[in-house]
């Protein structure tokens, strides 16, 4: 890999900047040899019975604003582009493996006594590195690159150890989320460990893949996980807001992300970018939603439908901005990457005061 470029990913992120009020596989291939990007951020609000702040406790209005954040991407900058995807764990929950080397010893017990493919049903791995596991946790399946008379020496068989676990039920074994892949392959992500009775089942887990040949994104390789829920602060640009209704006003009907809206000069990776919003109500309540730049016409907005007026509950919402390494247009090496604004808009349902 040449210094000073990046090529790899699943989902794509990067470290952006912001201004206002207001979720399989894919790699990424990706020039960082910008000298500099970043991203203005501005949310508002529609109505001026709901109203918007970066702060929990004061300072509501009609709209907020956060200073434009800048990132150098030299090749020796810690802010230079991370690329990332997530992932999500079955409804039925994660599991436990146990792989074994084949050796020439017990190459028998998997259908050759020569140690070498024999075409048969099982299937064959090689362990990768998982930063999220601590050592070479990563299972990924290469039995279909494998021909009649091919050595399998050195490779791995997994063995699931039972049923799918929804919470975890042992806290020093790592888990792994069972994918199928779209060519058939099963490949095995480490997601980690759990505290014991922790749900598993239905999380996202974020992380990064690379490839092994700059002129090859490599889409199907398999995940390396950094962490669970949410991306962390080297992958994506996180900001806060605060939503409530204003003083006097009755209970606010169908809030909602109503508008998102990129600006700026269009570049290479424009089309993947990506804002999630993950909206907190008073009561503990979570929704998540994910605006996709290239799809904007899919975007559902919708947050809750009913919060309490009158200043009696704050409504806390997260967003991330990220690019989407499972975005076509992010698996060319070829561009520059510009500044851009991404403009929120928060609504409610007509309403009026008490």
């Amino acid at each position: 890999m040449k210094k000073g470029r990046i090529v790899l990913v699943f989902w794509l992120l990067a470290m952006l900047a912001v201004v206002t009020s207001m979720a399989s596989y894919a790699w990424v291939a990706m020039n960082t040899t910008a000298l500099m990007r970043g991203f203005e951020v501005e949310l508002e609000s529609d109505s001026l019975y709901l109203e918007i702040s970066a702060d929990r406790y004061e300072d509501y209005s009609g709209e907020v604003a956060f200073n434009r954040t800048v990132f150098y991407s030299v090749p020796d900058d810690t802010h230079a582009v991370d690329l990332i995807t997530y992932g999500q764990v079955s409804l039925s929950g994660a599991i436990i493996v146990y792989p074994a080397k084949v050796t020439m010893e017990n190459a028998y017990n998997y259908g050759t006594s020569y140690g070498t493919y024999n075409g048969g049903a099982r299937r064959f791995y090689v362990r990768s590195e998982s930063i999220i596991g601590g050592g070479d946790e990563n299972l990924t399946d290469i039995t279909d690159t494998l021909e009649i008379g091919d050595s399998i020496l050195g490779y791995y068989i997994v063995n699931e150890g039972g049923e799918a676990y929804p919470t975890a039920r042992i806290e020093d074994k790592n888990y792994h989320a069972k994918v199928v892949r779209e060519d058939g392959g099963i490949d095995y992500v480490c997601i980690g460990k759990f505290a014991k009775d922790e749900r598993i089942a239905g999380r996202k887990y974020w992380g990064y893949a690379r490839s092994t040949i700059e002129e090859d994104s490599q889409r199907a390789n398999i995940i390396n996980v950094v962490s669970m829920d949410y991306p962390t602060d080297d992958y994506a640009l996180k900001k806060t807001v605060f939503l409530r209704g204003a003083r006097g006003s009755g209970d606010l009907q169908d809030l909602s992300v109503s508008s998102v809206e990129v600006k700026g000069r269009a570049d290479y990776l424009t089309n993947s970018i990506r804002v999630m919003f993950v909206a907190t109500s008073g009561d503990g309540k979570v929704v998540t939603r994910v605006y996709s730049n290239r799809e904007p016409a899919s975007f559902n907005g919708k947050l809750f439908e009913e919060v309490l007026g009158n200043e009696q509950e704050i409504i806390t919402v997260d967003i991330y901005i990220y690019f989407d390494g499972k975005d076509d247009d992010a698996h060319s090496t070829v561009g520059i990457l510009n500044s851009h604004t991404v403009n929120v808009e928060f609504s409610i349902e007509d309403h009026v005061y008490n």
